[in-house]
């Protein structure tokens, strides 16, 4: 995947310099990414009226993509000109194991939210994936044919059909990497790994699986940049780096001085 140009979370852009009032946006879903950037969306407008949904019953903005409604949410005419949709099921796993329930939140409820958001005047940012292209041939670009091999990149890849078809180029849509961060007990990559690590857990790292891994505030920033740019379209997001998860969770184990088993599929902590 191509790699964006980052700017730091400390940067001026962050704090409203050019993410503006006119550029305000609101998060629907309350998973890892969600949470971050409904933060860094209170410190750029400054605690000003930007909210996040979450699928929580007892949540004041409950959302749930099994039946989205957004008539109940504080969106004021003219208020809003991005919402952030986080929401969804993004475990490959879950997709292959239960693909018509995945599909119906992943594709069907995704883009009627987002052609709802449109009528309202705002410009939906959605979240795609590299599970689009099968890896066979690397250094892909946004104009490059998708080719999924797994239920959850058939489902991403016919999110991005209907946006294009259906949205008439509103939207912004991110091709994601692995997004990661550096606290413990976050649950992103690294962490996941540093814990199964020193709890001498079996980590699965196949050794021909490649990804360009993007730390959460790098997003935030290439986010906010595109909002104060008000950049439309489809646009590839990841790290500079290339690892395969081998590398990556052998990388770990030396940082943390672990010994490790290597087997044919797997390596394993003793």
């Amino acid at each position: 995947m191509q790699t964006a140009t980052f700017l730091s979370l400390t940067d001026p852009l962050c704090k409203g310099n050019q993410l503006t009032h006119q550029n305000k946006a609101f998060v629907i879903g309350d998973g890892y990414i969600g949470k971050y950037f409904h933060k860094a969306y209170q410190i750029a407008y400054e605690n000003d009226a930007t909210f996040i949904t979450s699928y929580k019953n007892d949540s004041s903005y409950h959302f749930d993509l099994k039946d989205p409604q957004l008539n109940h949410l504080p969106i004021k005419s003219g208020q809003f000109t991005y919402a952030f949709i986080t929401a969804g099921i993004s475990s490959p796993a879950r997709c292959e194991k239960d693909p018509e329930y995945t599909f119906l939140c992943n594709v069907t409820n995704t883009l009627k939210v987002a052609k709802t958001l449109n009528t309202m005047g705002i410009c939906p940012i959605l979240c795609s994936t590299d599970y689009v292209f099968s890896g066979k041939t690397g250094h892909s670009s946004e104009e490059t044919t998708p080719e999924p091999l797994c239920e959850y990149g058939r489902q991403k890849t016919e999110l991005e059909r209907l946006l294009k078809k259906e949205l008439d180029g509103n939207y912004i849509l991110l091709r994601l990497s692995k997004i990661f961060g550096r606290e413990k007990n976050d649950r992103t990559l690294l962490d996941e790994m540093a814990y199964k690590l020193t709890q001498k857990e079996t980590i699965k790292a196949a050794e021909d699986q490649f990804f360009c891994p993007l730390e959460i505030e790098d997003l935030i920033s290439v986010i906010f940049k595109l909002q104060a740019k008000q950049f439309r379209g489809l646009i590839h997001v990841c790290g500079s780096e290339k690892w395969s998860r081998f590398d990556l969770a052998l990388s770990m184990a030396k940082y943390l001085q672990m010994k490790v088993f290597l087997p044919v599929k797997y390596y394993w902590v003793y």
